[in-house]
């Protein structure tokens, strides 16, 4: 089971220039490729927001790698998602007097009462670190310097929400911007060059797939909901959709952070799929098992006996070349 999620540990390696979501989705690639013994079939994607699109990515890349999808809420839509996402967090605090401090504005605020308790102990574990940083020199003077900042820091979080569109890149040759991403705000100069591209190509999604979408959520409108559910696998190549029971969907009663919000509810419905979806790849892997038994092995190796006589069927057309 792979599970890819949005991190909280960038540190500062990246700028607005260098991060690309498709990214993660070829590290995993890498990974599964390189540690195949250990990652044997089937294997169920589990992505949330961000990592929910990486993995239609790498599905999409290489149809056949991942056996099924459970995409949370995922980034997946033309019109630009993180017009309030990149406002909110350019005006986000990054700095607090002590570890303590900053634990009793976060389990006061109104953002984190939704949150399940077991997560927001360990965000508040993970998600912050001691200064000095690069970002954050120590005080002056000060021998019990307490105070913590984010252990992303704000920038590298606003650079994975947008790209800016208003800088000169005459280094690159080009052009990542979508032209219907920022219809309804046509002013606005940043972009994110991934959801859209990956919504173009949903009917080509291979694996069963489980979106699980947040009813609040700004990304899970009714709409939004609806035409991935319409669209999803029902391309060339793609799984049959929903038609075809190979695409399901699941929506709580929460908003986009369902893993941090609805962490049982999540797991259940996630669970009860994943359960499902496995129960038919064993009858599958079984079924193909008998077949291949009832065959010689010269049978398994070599064309069948009407290949020759079918084939002949394409000499009508190479005539008229």
């Amino acid at each position: 089971m792979i599970v890819s999620t949005i991190p909280i540990v960038y540190r500062y390696h990246y700028s607005h220039i260098t991060v690309s979501w498709f990214d993660h989705a070829r590290d995993l690639m890498n990974l599964i490729n390189q540690h195949q013994r250990d990652i044997p079939h089937p294997i169920v994607g589990i992505g949330h927001s961000m990592g929910g699109t990486q993995l239609a990515q790498l599905a999409l890349w290489h149809p056949r790698l991942l056996d099924s999808l459970v995409l949370i809420d995922p980034i997946i839509q033309i019109p630009n998602p993180s017009i309030s996402l990149a406002g909110l967090s350019t005006k986000r605090r990054d700095v607090w007097p002590s570890r303590g401090d900053a634990t009793t504005r976060f389990k006061k605020s109104k953002f984190f009462q939704s949150w399940d308790p077991r997560v927001l102990d360990l965000w508040i574990e993970h998600g912050l670190r001691d200064i000095p940083t690069e970002l954050h020199s120590k005080e002056e003077g000060s021998t019990s310097d307490q105070r913590v900042t984010l252990t992303t820091s704000k920038h590298q979080e606003l650079f994975s929400f947008v790209r800016p569109s208003y800088l000169a890149r005459d280094w690159e040759s080009f052009n990542d911007q979508d032209t219907e991403q920022n219809k309804d705000c046509p002013n606005y100069p940043f972009h994110r060059p991934e959801p859209p591209k990956i919504f173009r190509h949903l009917p080509e999604l291979r694996p069963s797939t489980l979106f699980v979408f947040g009813k609040q959520s700004e990304f899970s409108s009714p709409e939004r909901r609806q035409e991935k559910m319409l669209t999803t696998g029902t391309g060339v190549g793609g799984s049959g959709g929903a038609a075809a029971g190979r695409v399901q969907g699941e929506t709580l009663d929460c908003g986009h952070l369902i893993p941090m919000e609805k962490v049982s509810e999540c797991a259940d419905v996630i669970s009860s799929f994943v359960g499902k979806e496995m129960r038919q790849w064993r009858d599958q892997q079984e079924s193909f098992k008998k077949y291949r038994e009832n065959m010689s092995r010269r049978q398994q190796i070599t064309i069948d006996g009407k290949w020759e006589e079918k084939v002949k069927l394409g000499d009508e057309y190479l005539k008229k070349l």
